[in-house]
Parts: structure tokens; sequence; C-alpha cells
């Protein structure tokens, strides 16, 4: 069903850039942010196919034949270019199918990822900013004819052979009652340290590996918002370590103009930096609670304000 998927603007931001840029600090050695993360396999075992009942008499829907599955090994081969994207968020395996209901043959996807974090990132990478939600699982949507859920720690893909009114409905029928036989579990926590104010809906994304294409800039959390007539991305990043924010600096220092350090952000002392990036436009970012807080397509008229108040009241 993605085999033949479009690159989302997911896809681009994960792809590296290429920066050779090295710096060398006392509590680091070489830091090279142009190489690029190669995401671990999972030691799990793929359950998918178990969660695929043969029936579901509540709506007249029958299996018309057995799973097939998808292990990591074989996803190339199966899944064609989409399946980098799969690995990126740490696939387990996939169990697909179809469903016989009423006049409709509906094609069924079950994947499998490690945790529920990454599901929801999966299944947001493919969402179009503003996409309904359809009430199931962290995050569900239709695109065309094709339903989209990620619950737990799994994503179901749904899509009917017809596209009509009624193959939709009962895409979305089947979908909801397999959805509601998963655990499902809410939207990570992370994203309730955003501003809820002015965000575009359907927006938050998380990002496993190499956000902005920087090598080990990893567990990003990301919302647009509006400024105007444009949006502007917010991003957080956990930074225990201090690493992340040295290769974020890298980046600004690498393939921008770095304007000045945003001394109107409450930014821990020294720890802030704002930088013209060539396509991005202004990004802004520091350190806050060992948290990396930062705004890309930065504009002062139209954003500041929000910004401000996000980065001041982090706590």
């Amino acid at each position: 069903m993605y085999s033949n998927m479009k690159k989302s603007f997911a896809q681009k931001l994960i792809a590296p850039l290429a920066l050779t840029f090295l710096v060398t600090c006392s509590e680091s050695p070489q830091i090279d942010i142009s190489l690029q993360s190669t995401p671990n396999t999972p030691l799990l075992q793929c359950t998918a196919a178990e969660r695929l009942p043969e029936q579901i008499d509540l709506i007249g829907a029958a299996r018309v034949d057995e799973p097939r599955t998808i292990l990591p090994d074989s996803a190339a081969a199966s899944l064609g270019e989409s399946a980098n994207l799969y690995r990126y968020y740490h696939f387990v395996g996939m169990a697909a199918t179809k469903y016989a209901m009423a006049n409709d043959t509906i094609e069924l996807e079950l994947a499998q990822f490690e945790t529920d974090v990454d599901a929801f990132g999966f299944t947001a990478s493919l969402r179009p900013n503003g996409a309904e939600s359809q009430g199931v699982g962290a995050a569900s949507f239709i695109v065309g004819k094709t339903f989209y859920s990620s619950v737990g720690d799994f994503v179901l893909t749904a899509s009917a052979l017809t596209s009509s009114d009624s193959s939709l409905e009962r895409t979305a029928r089947l979908a909801r009652e397999i959805g509601g036989m998963i655990v499902a579990k809410p939207v990570p926590a992370w994203f309730m340290f955003f501003p809820s104010r002015d965000q575009v809906m359907a927006s938050a994304r998380y990002y496993t590996y190499d956000y902005l294409g920087v090598y080990g800039l990893n567990e990003v959390y990301t919302i647009d918002y509006i400024a105007g007539q444009d949006t502007a991305t917010f991003f957080l990043v956990p930074d225990t370590s201090g690493q992340k924010f040295l290769r974020l600096q890298i980046l600004a220092e690498s393939t921008g103009r770095v304007i000045s350090s945003p001394k109107r952000m409450s930014y821990d002392p020294n720890l802030g930096i704002a930088f013209e990036h060539p396509d991005m436009g202004i990004i802004v970012f520091g350190v806050k609670q060992k948290k990396i807080l930062g705004v890309i397509g930065y504009d002062p008229r139209q954003i500041e304000s929000l910004a401000k108040g996000w980065i001041d009241g982090f706590k």
C-alpha cells in the first residue's frame, strides 16, 4: 500500500544535509554532523497477524485470506522505497490481508513498531497538516480512500478497492473495529509542553533520528504554529548531555549566518543562538531545563510573543 507513496515533508526533512563541518571541544571528541544514523532493528516478535480476526460479526466483515507477514529483513523487497521510513521508526513487522464487507474488498495492513511513540511518529509523518481526526488512537485521519491510525504500538492502514462513499464508510468501520481491539495509548506526553494557542491542527510530529539532517539530533518533537500568513515550527529536544546542542551549533555555524544570541529569550546563560538558514529562514534555539527549545521560520513580527512566552515559562 505504501510501495508507491510519495516522499512526505517529514521524509525530506529526515534526509541528510551535505555537511562536513568538524569541531573539537574540551568535553567532546570531533563531531561530524554529516553522517547518517543507522536505525536499530528491534528484537521483538511481530504479533500483528494475531490481531486480525477471521470474522467480525458485528459489522459483517470476514477475512478472505491468511495474513501475510513482512519482517524488517524483507521490508525492502515488499515495501520498496517506503521501507526506509518504516525502519526509521523501529519497524518490528507487518501483517497484510484483505477483508470482505458487503460488496467491498478492503485491504488492511497492521504494522508493528517498537513503541507507541514510534507508531505515532510514523503515522504523523504521513498526515497532512489540518487533517481531521477520526477519533481512533493517538492519531487517525483519512486521505483519499485510505484510513490511517496509530493505536498503541501499531499503525493500522485500511483501503477499499473501490472509491465510493459507502466503501469509504465500510473501510472506516472496519478500521475502527480492529483498532478498538488494540490497547490505545495517548499522544506522547512531550507534546503537552508546547503552547496550545495558534497550533496548526494535526501538525504534531516526532522524529527519531537526524532531525534537520543533523547526525545525532534524535528524539525530536515538533508542532507547527500560525505566524501571520505563514507558519513556524516549534521544536523540543531532550538533551541531558548537551551533545545535541553542540550539533545544532555546528549546523548554525556551517550552513547559515549567525545573527546574534537571542537575548530576549530566557535560555540558560550562553546557550542560545539565532541564525539565518538559506532554506528555512531564521532559526532560534537554546537550552532550558536540559531541553532544547527552538523555532524554525522565526519572524519576530509574527511569532515573538508566542515563542518568548513558551521559552520564558518553560519549567
